[in-house]
């Protein structure tokens, strides 16, 4: 007998991976993974439960009526979610960069950009605008062979309603910063220490340097902690820049940081990210008594 397939109607949805929120958590006394964190303007920190954090019914869904077809974007996503551990075993064994581990990389560091409510704000309001959404639309199909993706997506823009259109433009979004990550460097960072690196609910930091006319722009430094111990350091090698020194450290590897180095980049993720991506949430990288701050 045939099983047809089956999707709940309603499903709880992460925007930020389950999977990628357990290697900054914790396992509490209840067998259940939690985080600590701290939401900026509160005067607390919090523990709470992963599989309820950033957690939202349905926000990914397709408006189409097939559920197969629904669900499309976040079954990608659980696809990617599954194959990310093994990412992480991997640098902690080899202390690097395999290709396969470099391109699901690719793949994650997109999808995770997508669901993130700062990029999705600043997608939507493109859509909204008709000369920003022309040259999105531009944008997004610069790799894509021939003219099908380009007619899909004004027929999206032109003709389904305003408050649809999110969810079906954003696989194309992904498919373009798929293209564009891999021909990003990568430097896999460390700390000597293991001191350990923070996260947020936004956690692909985009330092443009002034640049706004991509996505990202071939100028862009792009920082993403991958879990409490690894960070990843993108650049494009035709950038003009070449002041960084993470550009001079070993591609595709692992490569210990000093203290120094560490807080400059925590600094340039957490005090400085105040302009293009925000953030709401801070997350530590180990368990964190409940506390309140004082006036």
């Amino acid at each position: 007998m045939i099983i047809p397939y089956m999707e709940p109607e309603f499903q709880n949805q992460h925007k930020l991976s389950q999977i990628y929120l357990k290697q900054f958590g914790y396992i509490g006394e209840d067998n259940e993974h939690y985080v600590s964190v701290y939401r900026v303007g509160e005067k607390k920190t919090m523990n709470i439960k992963v599989k309820s954090f950033t957690a939202e019914v349905n926000i990914f869904d397709l408006p189409l009526p097939d559920m197969k077809d629904k669900r499309l974007f976040e079954n990608l996503s659980s696809q990617l979610e599954s194959r990310y551990p093994k990412v992480i075993t991997n640098l902690k064994n080899q202390k690097k960069l395999i290709p396969l581990d470099k391109d699901i990389l690719n793949n994650f560091t997109a999808n995770i950009l997508c669901r993130t409510d700062r990029f999705r704000d600043f997608i939507s309001w493109c859509l909204k605008d008709s000369e920003a959404a022309v040259t999105l639309v531009s944008e997004i199909t610069l790799f894509s062979e021939g003219q099908e993706d380009k007619d899909e997506l004004e027929f999206i823009i032109k003709h389904i309603p305003s408050d649809l259109q999110l969810n079906l433009v954003m696989p194309y979004i992904m498919t373009h910063l798929v293209q564009v990550f891999r021909r990003f460097k990568k430097v896999v960072l460390k700390h000597y220490a293991n001191v350990g690196w923070l996260t947020s609910d936004n956690p692909v930091h985009i330092e443009r340097f002034g640049q706004h006319s991509y996505l990202i722009p071939v100028e862009a430094e792009i920082y993403f902690p991958l879990s409490k111990d690894f960070c990843l350091f993108m650049f494009h090698p035709d950038s003009q820049s070449s002041d960084n020194l993470l550009r001079k450290m070993k591609l595709d590897k692992v490569n210990l940081v000093n203290f120094g180095t560490c807080d400059d980049i925590n600094k340039r993720m957490f005090v400085d990210n105040q302009a293009y991506l925000n953030f709401d949430y801070l997350i530590f990288n180990t368990q964190t008594d409940e506390t309140t701050f004082r006036e």
